[in-house]
């Protein structure tokens, strides 16, 4: 029997890491590790997809906030049940708590990292803590820190995290399904009753301040004076028009029949394949993943300076400064003044960057080789 991998992630609602945990975990079968997933706090919707993967889901129910100690040596005592061979944590109450259960259990123990910058994500102060705390342990508790971006490793050394101890391996798109598809880009523009030929960007993500959704509907009005073809779909837990917040700004913008206000989907690779463009407005991003599934699909993005997003799309798209929304009208609307077949070449260097760098079948693999190590008692990253 293989030896097992337990994954230790906060939470597992709609989010970049829970869903990148449950994409490396749709490759189980190719890995030399049997996975196994414990979860701190809410099991969310992430939980039923990775069940589908007959990967077991366990919660330990931890509330909100400040960590319970107590869940360190039930964490460890579970550890030592399953005979795990490594620890892999995902995000930062992940981090310290379950690399402290690791430590006790002395199973070797990869932390993982998902922010470039702490801006906007470290407004509790009970996550003020845990971050603290992961600094003042990083020498110590972990063998490995994987970065899901250069910009993160970067943040985080000098905040002070130990170098000789952090590895990139960034996000991976399963190209099978982040994908160009004509037939779907027609139905699902006859089914929001889009115009076949109309311009259409794209956003998507939740409603949080730190995705600035407020920047996006501005430059949106901007464009639609500009642009009377342009369509403009918003797809995202809280993106609907129960929000009275976005309606009033949608309705600010004078032109709130161009919006779709979609609210949370589960049929993303459909959505972006009928996109023209894909926006992202975020304050702060480590490696954002709806940037990569859209490129898979062959389509190109206007993106905020966050993260690794500039090395990311390179050539393929547009960045614009953070907080900048004149320059993000102007990006939109260049690219959707470009005539459609210097688009769509736009969008085919996009994927085929995808298909070189980002395969998802290759990120599996580097996650599986670094456990490896780990397991065998190398350090991978020294």
């Amino acid at each position: 029997m293989k030896p097992v991998v337990a994954h230790v992630i906060t939470g597992l609602n709609t989010g970049g890491a829970e869903m990148m945990l449950a994409n490396i975990l749709a490759h189980h079968q190719q890995s030399h590790f049997r996975p196994v997933v414990y979860c701190l706090a809410e099991q969310g919707p992430i939980a039923d997809r990775i069940r589908a993967l007959d990967v077991p889901v366990y919660s330990l129910a931890m509330r909100s906030g400040i960590p319970d100690p107590r869940a360190i040596r039930r964490l460890a005592s579970a550890f030592r049940e399953e005979q795990a061979a490594v620890i892999q944590t995902w995000l930062y109450h992940a981090d310290l708590i379950g690399g402290l259960a690791a430590r006790l259990a002395r199973i070797p123990v990869a932390w993982g990292i998902h922010n470039s910058t702490l801006h906007g994500n470290a407004s509790g102060r009970g996550l003020r803590l845990v971050i603290r705390a992961c600094r003042w342990l990083s020498p110590v508790v972990p063998n490995a820190i994987v970065c899901v971006a250069d910009s993160a490793k970067v943040a985080h050394v000098a905040m002070g995290y130990p170098s000789r101890k952090m590895t990139v391996i960034p996000n991976g798109f399963d190209l099978t399904r982040f994908r160009p598809n004509p037939d779907v880009r027609r139905r699902i523009r006859a089914e929001l009753e889009l115009d076949g030929s109309a311009p259409v960007v794209l956003i998507a993500g939740r409603f949080v301040p730190l995705k600035n959704h407020r920047l996006f509907v501005e430059a949106a009005g901007i464009v639609a004076t500009q642009h009377p073809e342009a369509q403009f779909v918003m797809v995202g837990d809280g993106l609907d028009s129960t929000n009275r917040a976005l309606t009033d700004w949608v309705e600010w913008t004078g032109h709130r029949s161009r919006f779709h206000l979609l609210g949370r989907q589960n049929d993303m690779p459909e959505l972006l394949a009928a996109a023209d463009l894909v926006a992202l407005t975020s304050n702060t991003e480590a490696f954002p993943l709806v940037i990569g599934e859209a490129m898979a699909s062959g389509v190109p993005c206007v993106c905020t300076d966050v993260g690794d997003a500039r090395p990311l799309i390179g050539d393929t798209g547009r960045i614009v400064p953070v907080g900048e929304t004149v320059p993000f009208a102007d990006a939109l609307g260049e690219l959707i003044a470009m005539p459609p077949a210097k688009r769509h070449a736009l969008g085919c260097r996009a994927r085929a960057k995808m298909e070189a760098e980002y395969d998802l079948a290759r990120i599996a693999a580097r996650y599986d080789q670094l456990w490896q190590s780990l397991a065998t008692g190398v350090e991978p990253c020294a």
